[in-house]
């Protein structure tokens, strides 16, 4: 072995062991099932109506379906085990609610019947990322979004004289949770190889809301709900630091890439250049190099 092949290897191994534990945040982004109801995963939903005085009736609703987020997360370099979360984007999802039906009765001076029939909906994020702490973060910051099929309404007896049926299509007019509370993002790793790592993610958040869905000078009708979302999922990531062409190779593609970038500098703040592989400079050079000739798999 030459003097500077044996530069190169000693170099190489300087770097490995001095790398920091994890890089900046990665992004991932996982498809999560709502689990099976019980307790979680059912919209407790209350009906009133004030007719001179208030009434009112209860029914729940099974939630369904699945739940889109990318997430913010420091992986440790060497273990694959998640060091922390400090982002949350819901970025979607299709989530079904089973038929709900309330009766609200006034006495011998009627009846007022609600029903919800084919309600769905979404998650969404309005300011994103959301900040997680650990493993918890601010329900608040992040919307259930109830935006397909509508409620109906109509009463009976004197009650019923009072206002005349009603029809609420929620893709016009949606709900949107007014969250509140804390949620909690539970991830580990389920198995790693030399190439990829396989995490399992379970995400809970408390959810509610209150909608008027009816109101005039002598009636007034209230919808509200909660209850807490739980949503479970795993996804796959690649473990190799060179891989600048997403496709978990370290190949001619990526010393491509990392030409590109060869002694580039920036100061902003994360680093937006990706072939600063030791993440400590924002300065893609000799140590950035090692890391990419280390892991070269053509």
């Amino acid at each position: 072995m030459n003097n500077d092949i044996r530069q190169i290897c000693a170099i190489t191994a300087v770097v490995l062991f001095t790398l920091p534990a994890y890089l900046s945040a990665e992004s991932v982004s996982v498809d999560m099932a709502l689990t099976t109801p019980s307790p979680n995963n059912i919209l407790q939903m209350e009906v009133e109506a004030i007719v001179g005085t208030p009434s009112s009736d209860d029914d729940s609703s099974e939630l369904s379906g699945n739940a889109l987020a990318d997430l913010q997360v420091n992986f440790d370099r060497f273990t694959c085990e998640v060091n922390d979360v400090t982002g949350l984007e819901f970025t979607g999802g299709a989530i079904g609610l089973a038929e709900v039906s309330f009766t609200i009765p006034f006495g011998v001076f009627g009846n007022i019947y609600v029903a919800g029939t084919g309600i769905s909906g979404t998650l969404d994020t309005p300011n994103a990322p959301g900040a997680v702490s650990g493993s918890a973060f601010d329900a608040s910051k992040h919307k259930l979004i109830l935006n397909g099929g509508a409620l109906y309404g109509e009463g009976t007896g004197i009650v019923g004289g009072l206002f005349d049926p009603f029809t609420i299509d929620l893709t016009e007019d949606p709900i949107n949770s007014s969250n509140q509370g804390t949620g909690t993002i539970l991830i580990s790793l389920l198995s790693s190889d030399d190439l990829t790592a396989t995490y399992q993610t379970t995400i809970t958040m408390p959810v509610s809301f209150t909608k008027q869905i009816f109101a005039n000078p002598s009636v007034t009708i209230d919808l509200s709900g909660g209850g807490t979302l739980q949503a479970d999922g795993q996804f796959t990531r690649c473990t190799l630091w060179a891989d600048l062409t997403d496709d978990c190779r370290v190949d001619w593609y990526d010393l491509a890439e990392f030409s590109d970038q060869w002694l580039a500098y920036d100061e902003s703040l994360p680093c937006p250049l990706t072939a600063d592989l030791t993440a400590d400079d924002c300065y893609v050079d000799f140590f950035d190099f090692d890391i990419l000739a280390y892991e070269w798999q053509p």
